[in-house]
């Protein structure tokens, strides 16, 4: 009878245990956050994590703008998809994957970057005044890359706010 009562107590703490770590960890995936914000810039519009679903994969978004609107970054987040995993720590094969899925231009510039502390793959094309950049890497956490959050961030920006651009970018984190 007393080992029924110690086997239903530890059976009973470690359901508890399991339903504090899930609400405390939140679940789901986290909107990253901005740490700085250029002066005459701001937060346009964002949409929460699962605003958008494409193939089963959700996806929250944020919007910045200059003043002028003739500059923006938008950072999109979400679900990595399956062709994604794994690929974290290999940021040419993910840049490659990247722009073969998605790219119908070459661009003039292609790389690996840190934003924030994290290694990110890029591309970046300008013509003229206008250029064009599109970052994304992977924030891998919890057991087998379980908890692998895809951060994509496109930005159109004249060469002069370039320096405004990259701040707002670099200051991102989670």
């Amino acid at each position: 009878m007393k080992k029924k009562k110690i086997k239903v107590f530890i059976l009973i703490m470690l359901v508890g245990i399991l339903l504090v770590g899930s609400v405390a960890c939140g679940g789901g995936i986290s909107k990253p956050s901005v740490g700085f914000v250029p002066e005459g810039w701001e937060l346009i519009d964002e949409a929460p994590y699962g605003a958008y679903n494409l193939d089963g994969k959700k996806f929250g978004s944020m919007l910045y703008e200059d003043a002028d609107g003739d500059s923006f970054v938008v950072i999109l987040y979400g679900d990595s998809t399956d062709w994604q995993t794994g690929l974290g720590a290999d940021g040419d094969n993910l840049i490659a994957r990247v722009l073969g899925a998605t790219m119908s231009f070459h661009p003039g510039e292609t790389g690996i970057m840190t934003v924030g502390d994290r290694s990110a793959s890029y591309f970046k094309t300008c013509i003229g005044n206008l250029c064009e950049m599109g970052i994304t890497f992977l924030k891998v956490s919890g057991w087998a890359a379980k908890g692998t959050t895809w951060i994509g961030i496109y930005t159109a920006y004249h060469k002069g706010s370039q320096d405004e651009v990259m701040s707002l970018i670099d200051s991102i984190y989670f």
